[in-house]
């Protein structure tokens, strides 16, 4: 991550985590509560199924525009604060850019189940890509150019209580979201737990090991394509046509592809399963869903 000194709250407010799981997949036989489902079954209502979870995700964690809008107004509310201090003490701050302008996916709890499937692998490029174009646009602010040590400790002194006293500006949530949100991920907590998926789970792994990547979860193997990158806090400038840089990128792709291939069986049997649950959980939320959607759309503008 790119920055001036002290800024690890800064940081951590801008950096957006998270992967929204909008997947495919389809309608389950439910018998005794245990859901059995074939692999073709598993496929054939795939749309319907991913329809009504998207539904969900977007009403919850908002479609990826307004989450994007959102984190950029509190981003921006943050760096105002700090940027007004430091001109009250007759010092220029420049103010750092959201790092994550277009949202990406975001995986409910990081279940391996959860995570999304396609060419386009996890967001890692393009999330990188936007701290590093994030790092040029503050490198010549005015602690970058600061020549000597003396200087830079000044105005580190200085920014540091600036940061400290900016207002925490909590990124936008509806009403009642924490609570709804963490009854949905229960929902496919419990399908991993399910002896049928925790064999898949397995067979992912060992699927994921023989094609040369030592993962087992979705979690290592975003962390496994996330350590190939270059510090993106050196800039776009500098690693744009690095071959690091590339070699990064073509690694999340083929990883992505490997991964969709091992993990496909698994994520239409989980969805499959968790079809009936997803649709009394809709129903049983619906009015505070609608009121969740508005006022997304509201916060928006």
């Amino acid at each position: 991550m790119p920055s001036t000194p002290a800024d690890a709250r800064d940081e951590q407010m801008m950096r957006s985590v998270g992967l929204l799981a909008i997947s495919a997949t389809a309608v389950a036989v439910v018998a005794s509560g245990c859901a059995k489902v074939s692999a073709q079954d598993a496929t054939a209502s795939s749309a319907g199924v991913a329809a009504t979870y998207q539904e969900l995700l977007d009403a919850l964690l908002g479609t990826p525009e307004e989450r994007s809008a959102a984190e950029a107004k509190a981003v921006a509310a943050f760096q105002q604060s700090i940027a007004d201090c430091m001109s009250g003490k007759g010092l220029s701050y420049t103010a750092a850019p959201s790092e994550n302008p277009v949202a990406g996916p975001i995986v409910l709890n990081d279940l391996t189940s959860l995570a999304p499937l396609g060419e386009h692998g996890f967001g890692i490029t393009a999330f990188k890509q936007n701290v590093a174009r994030a790092a040029d646009a503050t490198a010549d602010n005015a602690y970058g150019v600061l020549k000597t040590e003396a200087e830079r400790a000044a105005y580190g002194a200085a920014l540091g209580p600036c940061i400290t006293a900016a207002p925490d500006v909590a990124a936008f949530a509806p009403d009642g979201q924490g609570e709804l949100v963490a009854e949905l991920e229960k929902v496919f907590a419990e399908q991993e737990k399910n002896p049928a998926v925790v064999a898949k789970l397995d067979e992912y792994g060992d699927c994921m090991a023989k094609a040369g990547y030592p993962v087992r979860t979705y979690l290592d193997l975003y962390q496994l394509i996330e350590s190939r990158f270059p510090d993106p806090g050196l800039g776009w400038k500098k690693l744009a046509n690095g071959s690091a840089w590339a070699e990064a990128a073509a690694f999340e792709r083929a990883a992505a592809d490997t991964d969709a291939a091992c993990r496909t069986d698994l994520r239409n049997h989980v969805m499959a399963a968790a079809r009936p649950a997803l649709d009394r959980f809709a129903e049983k939320h619906a009015d505070a869903l609608t009121a969740m959607k508005q006022q997304w759309a509201d916060y928006r503008g």
